[in-house]
Protein backbone atom coordinates (compact mmCIF):
# COMPACT_ATOMS: atom_id res chain seq x y z
CA UNK A 1 0.00 0.00 0.00
CA UNK A 2 1.79 3.55 -1.01
CA UNK A 3 2.94 5.42 2.26
CA UNK A 4 0.56 8.40 3.40
CA UNK A 5 2.82 11.14 3.61
CA UNK A 6 0.60 13.73 6.34
CA UNK A 7 1.59 17.28 7.08
CA UNK A 8 3.39 20.59 5.20
CA UNK A 9 6.19 22.21 6.48
CA UNK A 10 5.16 26.23 6.97
CA UNK A 11 7.03 29.19 7.10
CA UNK A 12 6.50 32.04 9.49
CA UNK A 13 7.88 35.41 9.33
CA UNK A 14 8.91 36.39 12.72
CA UNK A 15 7.46 38.29 15.15
CA UNK A 16 8.92 39.88 18.20
CA UNK A 17 9.30 37.95 21.72
CA UNK A 18 6.05 37.67 23.60
CA UNK A 19 5.44 40.96 26.24
CA UNK A 20 4.48 39.73 29.94
CA UNK A 21 1.18 40.15 31.07
CA UNK A 22 -0.84 39.62 33.86
CA UNK A 23 0.40 37.38 36.66
CA UNK A 24 -1.51 34.59 36.33
CA UNK A 25 0.74 33.76 32.84
CA UNK A 26 3.54 31.52 34.27
CA UNK A 27 4.88 30.27 30.94
CA UNK A 28 7.03 31.76 28.16
CA UNK A 29 5.35 31.73 24.74
CA UNK A 30 7.39 30.46 21.86
CA UNK A 31 7.65 32.86 19.15
CA UNK A 32 5.41 32.35 15.91
CA UNK A 33 8.58 31.27 14.02
CA UNK A 34 9.17 27.69 16.20
CA UNK A 35 5.72 26.92 15.71
CA UNK A 36 2.72 26.25 13.74
CA UNK A 37 0.01 29.19 13.41
CA UNK A 38 -3.07 27.37 14.54
CA UNK A 39 -5.27 29.56 12.59
CA UNK A 40 -4.23 27.95 9.53
CA UNK A 41 -3.44 23.81 10.17
CA UNK A 42 -1.64 22.03 7.84
CA UNK A 43 -3.09 20.23 4.85
CA UNK A 44 -2.44 16.74 4.36
CA UNK A 45 -0.98 15.81 1.12
CA UNK A 46 -2.96 13.34 -1.10
CA UNK A 47 -1.98 9.59 -1.02
CA UNK A 48 0.57 8.86 -4.07
CA UNK A 49 -1.39 7.57 -7.30
CA UNK A 50 0.50 4.73 -9.14
CA UNK A 51 0.95 5.65 -12.83
CA UNK A 52 -0.65 2.84 -15.21
CA UNK A 53 1.82 0.70 -16.24
CA UNK A 54 2.46 -0.14 -20.21
CA UNK A 55 2.03 -3.57 -21.58
CA UNK A 56 1.83 -4.91 -25.30
CA UNK A 57 -0.82 -7.79 -25.85
CA UNK A 58 0.83 -10.99 -27.85
CA UNK A 59 -2.24 -12.67 -29.18
CA UNK A 60 -6.12 -11.52 -29.38
CA UNK A 61 -7.33 -11.04 -26.08
CA UNK A 62 -11.02 -11.09 -24.84
CA UNK A 63 -11.93 -8.35 -22.54
CA UNK A 64 -13.69 -9.19 -19.63
CA UNK A 65 -15.75 -7.40 -17.04
CA UNK A 66 -14.39 -9.85 -13.83
CA UNK A 67 -11.22 -11.63 -13.44
CA UNK A 68 -12.83 -14.70 -15.10
CA UNK A 69 -13.26 -16.12 -18.19
CA UNK A 70 -16.65 -17.03 -16.85
CA UNK A 71 -17.44 -13.38 -17.27
CA UNK A 72 -19.15 -12.26 -20.45
CA UNK A 73 -16.43 -10.65 -22.94
CA UNK A 74 -17.12 -6.89 -23.48
CA UNK A 75 -14.61 -6.83 -26.86
CA UNK A 76 -11.51 -8.05 -28.35
CA UNK A 77 -8.09 -6.32 -28.36
CA UNK A 78 -6.00 -7.31 -31.33
CA UNK A 79 -2.24 -8.75 -31.18
CA UNK A 80 0.50 -5.87 -30.59
CA UNK A 81 -1.61 -3.08 -28.84
CA UNK A 82 -0.60 -1.34 -26.01
CA UNK A 83 -2.14 -1.23 -22.85
CA UNK A 84 -2.35 0.87 -19.44
CA UNK A 85 -2.59 -1.58 -16.82
CA UNK A 86 -4.21 -0.37 -13.66
CA UNK A 87 -3.88 -3.61 -11.38
CA UNK A 88 -4.15 -7.23 -11.26
CA UNK A 89 -5.75 -9.54 -9.04
CA UNK A 90 -4.21 -11.26 -5.48
CA UNK A 91 -2.98 -14.02 -8.22
CA UNK A 92 -1.24 -12.48 -10.78
CA UNK A 93 -3.53 -14.46 -13.51
CA UNK A 94 -5.33 -10.95 -14.45
CA UNK A 95 -4.75 -7.57 -15.30
CA UNK A 96 -7.58 -4.79 -15.03
CA UNK A 97 -6.55 -2.28 -17.80
CA UNK A 98 -8.16 1.03 -19.20
CA UNK A 99 -10.89 0.26 -21.59
CA UNK A 100 -13.56 2.70 -22.81
CA UNK A 101 -16.15 -0.26 -23.46
CA UNK A 102 -16.22 -1.70 -20.12
CA UNK A 103 -17.79 0.00 -16.43
CA UNK A 104 -16.05 2.74 -14.97
CA UNK A 105 -13.92 2.72 -18.43
CA UNK A 106 -11.99 -0.44 -16.99
CA UNK A 107 -11.66 -4.35 -18.01
CA UNK A 108 -10.24 -7.06 -17.28
CA UNK A 109 -7.67 -9.82 -19.44
CA UNK A 110 -5.70 -12.91 -18.74
CA UNK A 111 -1.84 -11.52 -17.89
CA UNK A 112 -0.77 -14.88 -19.74
CA UNK A 113 -1.21 -12.63 -23.29
CA UNK A 114 0.44 -9.30 -21.74
CA UNK A 115 4.30 -8.71 -21.99
CA UNK A 116 5.16 -6.13 -18.99
CA UNK A 117 8.85 -4.87 -18.63
CA UNK A 118 7.96 -4.98 -14.39
CA UNK A 119 5.45 -6.85 -13.62
CA UNK A 120 6.22 -5.92 -9.50
CA UNK A 121 4.91 -2.57 -10.69
CA UNK A 122 1.60 -3.19 -10.97
CA UNK A 123 -0.35 -3.09 -7.51
CA UNK A 124 -2.99 -5.72 -6.61
CA UNK A 125 -6.42 -4.66 -6.37
CA UNK A 126 -9.11 -6.74 -4.88
CA UNK A 127 -11.70 -7.47 -7.20
CA UNK A 128 -14.24 -10.14 -4.75
CA UNK A 129 -17.60 -9.66 -2.84
CA UNK A 130 -17.19 -8.35 1.17
CA UNK A 131 -17.25 -11.50 3.02
CA UNK A 132 -16.03 -13.69 0.80
CA UNK A 133 -12.91 -15.77 -0.49
CA UNK A 134 -10.53 -15.10 -2.95
CA UNK A 135 -10.12 -18.27 -5.05
CA UNK A 136 -8.08 -19.34 -8.08
CA UNK A 137 -9.33 -22.39 -10.40
CA UNK A 138 -6.11 -24.83 -10.81
CA UNK A 139 -7.53 -26.68 -13.44
CA UNK A 140 -10.55 -26.82 -16.04
CA UNK A 141 -13.55 -27.49 -14.04
CA UNK A 142 -17.69 -27.59 -14.24
CA UNK A 143 -19.55 -25.86 -12.18
CA UNK A 144 -22.55 -27.66 -11.02
CA UNK A 145 -26.19 -26.71 -9.48
CA UNK A 146 -25.33 -28.20 -6.11
CA UNK A 147 -22.53 -29.81 -4.60
CA UNK A 148 -21.84 -33.36 -6.12
CA UNK A 149 -20.68 -34.83 -9.57
CA UNK A 150 -24.06 -35.94 -10.32
CA UNK A 151 -25.71 -32.48 -10.11
CA UNK A 152 -26.35 -30.74 -13.43
CA UNK A 153 -23.42 -28.65 -14.93
CA UNK A 154 -24.10 -24.88 -15.19
CA UNK A 155 -20.84 -24.18 -16.59
CA UNK A 156 -17.12 -24.48 -16.73
CA UNK A 157 -14.13 -22.54 -15.47
CA UNK A 158 -10.68 -22.47 -16.40
CA UNK A 159 -7.53 -22.83 -14.96
CA UNK A 160 -6.46 -18.84 -13.70
CA UNK A 161 -10.00 -17.86 -13.21
CA UNK A 162 -10.70 -15.78 -9.94
CA UNK A 163 -13.70 -16.34 -7.87
CA UNK A 164 -15.32 -15.81 -5.15
CA UNK A 165 -15.64 -18.38 -2.49
CA UNK A 166 -18.83 -18.00 -0.29
CA UNK A 167 -19.63 -20.98 1.50
CA UNK A 168 -18.81 -24.78 1.55
CA UNK A 169 -20.56 -27.79 2.07
CA UNK A 170 -20.53 -30.06 5.29
CA UNK A 171 -17.91 -31.53 4.17
CA UNK A 172 -15.79 -29.04 2.91
CA UNK A 173 -15.37 -30.66 -0.28
CA UNK A 174 -17.62 -28.51 -2.24
CA UNK A 175 -17.14 -24.63 -2.44
CA UNK A 176 -19.78 -22.22 -3.55
CA UNK A 177 -18.96 -19.27 -5.52
CA UNK A 178 -20.26 -16.14 -7.10
CA UNK A 179 -21.11 -17.35 -11.07
CA UNK A 180 -21.35 -15.40 -12.96
CA UNK A 181 -19.15 -12.62 -11.07
CA UNK A 182 -21.17 -9.50 -10.20
CA UNK A 183 -24.51 -11.65 -10.42
CA UNK A 184 -26.84 -13.04 -7.68
CA UNK A 185 -26.12 -16.72 -9.45
CA UNK A 186 -23.99 -18.97 -7.61
CA UNK A 187 -22.49 -22.43 -8.03
CA UNK A 188 -20.70 -25.31 -6.89
CA UNK A 189 -16.87 -26.51 -7.46
CA UNK A 190 -15.09 -29.04 -5.93
CA UNK A 191 -12.94 -27.48 -3.06
CA UNK A 192 -9.53 -29.56 -4.86
CA UNK A 193 -9.86 -27.70 -8.15
CA UNK A 194 -10.08 -24.51 -5.64
CA UNK A 195 -6.72 -22.66 -4.41
CA UNK A 196 -7.59 -20.42 -1.70
CA UNK A 197 -7.27 -20.07 2.05
CA UNK A 198 -9.46 -19.68 5.38
CA UNK A 199 -12.01 -22.36 4.05
CA UNK A 200 -12.48 -22.78 7.60
CA UNK A 201 -13.98 -19.41 8.30
CA UNK A 202 -16.74 -20.13 5.46
CA UNK A 203 -20.50 -20.81 6.45
CA UNK A 204 -21.80 -24.18 5.18
CA UNK A 205 -24.45 -23.82 2.68
CA UNK A 206 -27.16 -26.95 3.34
CA UNK A 207 -29.04 -28.24 0.17
CA UNK A 208 -32.10 -26.46 0.70
CA UNK A 209 -29.69 -23.32 0.98
CA UNK A 210 -30.19 -22.30 4.41
CA UNK A 211 -26.39 -20.91 5.91
CA UNK A 212 -25.14 -22.45 8.84
CA UNK A 213 -22.33 -20.07 10.31
CA UNK A 214 -19.61 -20.37 11.85
CA UNK A 215 -19.64 -21.22 15.34
CA UNK A 216 -17.76 -18.77 17.51
CA UNK A 217 -16.65 -20.60 20.74
CA UNK A 218 -18.19 -19.63 24.12
CA UNK A 219 -16.65 -18.32 27.11
CA UNK A 220 -14.29 -20.42 28.60
CA UNK A 221 -15.68 -22.57 31.78
CA UNK A 222 -12.84 -24.02 32.98
CA UNK A 223 -12.96 -27.21 31.00
CA UNK A 224 -12.11 -28.25 26.91
CA UNK A 225 -14.41 -29.40 25.28
CA UNK A 226 -13.46 -32.87 23.36
CA UNK A 227 -13.82 -32.17 19.31
CA UNK A 228 -16.13 -34.39 17.75
CA UNK A 229 -16.29 -36.11 14.09
CA UNK A 230 -18.14 -37.36 11.92
CA UNK A 231 -17.42 -39.94 9.04
CA UNK A 232 -15.81 -38.73 5.98
CA UNK A 233 -18.60 -39.40 2.87
CA UNK A 234 -17.47 -41.42 0.64
CA UNK A 235 -16.27 -40.35 -2.81
CA UNK A 236 -16.14 -43.42 -4.81
CA UNK A 237 -12.61 -42.75 -6.01
CA UNK A 238 -9.77 -46.22 -6.43
CA UNK A 239 -6.40 -46.73 -7.65
CA UNK A 240 -8.01 -46.75 -11.04
CA UNK A 241 -9.91 -43.56 -10.96
CA UNK A 242 -8.12 -41.35 -8.15
CA UNK A 243 -10.65 -38.39 -7.08
CA UNK A 244 -8.11 -36.43 -9.44
CA UNK A 245 -5.87 -36.68 -12.15
CA UNK A 246 -3.03 -34.32 -12.96
CA UNK A 247 0.20 -34.06 -15.46
CA UNK A 248 2.48 -31.36 -14.89
CA UNK A 249 3.94 -29.30 -17.73
CA UNK A 250 5.94 -26.14 -17.99
CA UNK A 251 3.49 -24.37 -19.91
CA UNK A 252 -0.06 -25.67 -18.68
CA UNK A 253 -0.41 -27.15 -14.93
CA UNK A 254 2.64 -26.78 -12.47
CA UNK A 255 1.44 -27.46 -9.22
CA UNK A 256 -1.61 -29.56 -7.56
CA UNK A 257 -3.83 -28.18 -4.25
CA UNK A 258 -6.29 -30.75 -3.31
CA UNK A 259 -8.44 -31.21 -0.21
CA UNK A 260 -10.50 -33.51 1.38
CA UNK A 261 -11.05 -35.81 4.68
CA UNK A 262 -10.93 -39.71 5.72
CA UNK A 263 -12.25 -41.62 8.29
CA UNK A 264 -12.29 -44.90 9.89
CA UNK A 265 -13.45 -47.22 10.61
CA UNK A 266 -16.17 -45.92 9.80
CA UNK A 267 -16.92 -43.58 6.51
CA UNK A 268 -14.38 -42.91 3.84
CA UNK A 269 -10.68 -44.42 5.20
CA UNK A 270 -8.29 -43.90 1.98
CA UNK A 271 -8.39 -41.71 -0.95
CA UNK A 272 -6.05 -41.67 -4.17
CA UNK A 273 -4.55 -38.59 -6.02
CA UNK A 274 -2.79 -38.91 -9.57
CA UNK A 275 -0.17 -37.62 -11.13
CA UNK A 276 2.23 -37.02 -13.43
CA UNK A 277 5.67 -34.99 -12.43
CA UNK A 278 7.36 -33.01 -15.64
CA UNK A 279 10.66 -33.34 -14.63
CA UNK A 280 12.41 -35.79 -12.10
CA UNK A 281 11.44 -34.13 -8.41
CA UNK A 282 8.07 -33.30 -6.83
CA UNK A 283 7.49 -31.40 -3.61
CA UNK A 284 4.54 -32.53 -1.41
CA UNK A 285 3.64 -30.52 1.53
CA UNK A 286 0.53 -31.86 3.50
CA UNK A 287 -1.56 -30.35 6.28
CA UNK A 288 -3.81 -31.87 8.68
CA UNK A 289 -6.55 -31.95 10.96
CA UNK A 290 -8.07 -34.16 13.19
CA UNK A 291 -7.30 -37.02 15.56
CA UNK A 292 -5.59 -39.93 13.31
CA UNK A 293 -2.77 -41.10 11.84
CA UNK A 294 -1.91 -40.56 8.15
CA UNK A 295 -0.50 -43.18 6.43
CA UNK A 296 1.31 -42.61 2.70
CA UNK A 297 2.20 -44.84 0.21
CA UNK A 298 2.67 -44.23 -3.76
CA UNK A 299 2.57 -46.66 -6.80
CA UNK A 300 3.75 -46.54 -10.38
CA UNK A 301 1.65 -48.95 -12.30
CA UNK A 302 0.28 -50.72 -9.49
CA UNK A 303 3.67 -51.49 -7.52
CA UNK A 304 4.84 -49.63 -4.43
CA UNK A 305 7.19 -47.35 -5.09
CA UNK A 306 9.84 -46.25 -2.50
CA UNK A 307 9.88 -42.75 -2.06
CA UNK A 308 12.47 -42.14 0.33
CA UNK A 309 11.06 -39.61 2.19
CA UNK A 310 7.22 -40.65 3.27
CA UNK A 311 4.41 -38.02 3.38
CA UNK A 312 3.72 -37.04 7.12
CA UNK A 313 1.53 -34.50 8.15
CA UNK A 314 3.02 -30.59 8.79
CA UNK A 315 5.87 -31.68 6.57
CA UNK A 316 7.43 -31.00 3.42
CA UNK A 317 8.39 -34.02 1.01
CA UNK A 318 10.72 -34.26 -2.16
CA UNK A 319 10.29 -37.22 -3.80
CA UNK A 320 12.73 -38.57 -6.85
CA UNK A 321 10.51 -39.82 -9.33
CA UNK A 322 10.85 -40.72 -13.28
CA UNK A 323 9.78 -37.74 -15.50
CA UNK A 324 6.56 -38.30 -17.41
CA UNK A 325 5.54 -41.24 -15.95
CA UNK A 326 2.05 -42.21 -14.00
CA UNK A 327 2.05 -42.22 -10.34
CA UNK A 328 -0.61 -42.52 -7.64
CA UNK A 329 -0.25 -41.33 -4.16
CA UNK A 330 -2.84 -42.80 -1.56
CA UNK A 331 -3.82 -41.43 1.76
CA UNK A 332 -5.22 -43.71 4.26
CA UNK A 333 -6.02 -44.47 7.83
CA UNK A 334 -6.05 -47.94 9.53
CA UNK A 335 -8.05 -47.44 12.72
CA UNK A 336 -9.13 -49.97 15.50
CA UNK A 337 -12.60 -51.33 16.03
CA UNK A 338 -13.01 -48.80 18.07
CA UNK A 339 -13.10 -44.97 18.59
CA UNK A 340 -14.04 -42.88 15.57
CA UNK A 341 -10.47 -41.80 13.48
CA UNK A 342 -10.78 -39.10 11.54
CA UNK A 343 -8.46 -36.22 9.96
CA UNK A 344 -8.97 -33.11 6.83
CA UNK A 345 -6.14 -32.01 5.06
CA UNK A 346 -4.79 -30.03 1.92
CA UNK A 347 -2.34 -32.03 -0.32
CA UNK A 348 0.25 -29.38 -2.49
CA UNK A 349 2.47 -31.00 -5.07
CA UNK A 350 5.03 -29.34 -7.04
CA UNK A 351 5.27 -30.79 -10.23
CA UNK A 352 7.63 -28.79 -11.91
CA UNK A 353 11.77 -29.56 -11.29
Amino acid sequence: MPSLVVGCATSSPSAAPATATQSFITATLPSLSSSTIASEPATPTAPPTLAPVPGITTAQLNVRGEPSSASPPLGLIGLGIQLQILGKDPSGSWYEIEYAGGKDGKGWVTSQYIDVRDSSAIMVIGSTTAGSLSGTITQQVNVRRTPGTDSEAVGILNPKDVVAVIGKDGSGSWLQIQFAPGSEAKGWVAASYVQTTGIESLPIIVQNGEVVPTETPAASSGTTATPSFAPAREDNDSAASPAVTVAFSPAGMGSLLYSSDVSAPQGDAQDWIGFTPYGNRVVVDLVCTGNGTIEAELTQGGAAVQMGGRPTCGNITVLSLSPRMAYVLRLSLSAGPAALEYFQYTLSIDGQP
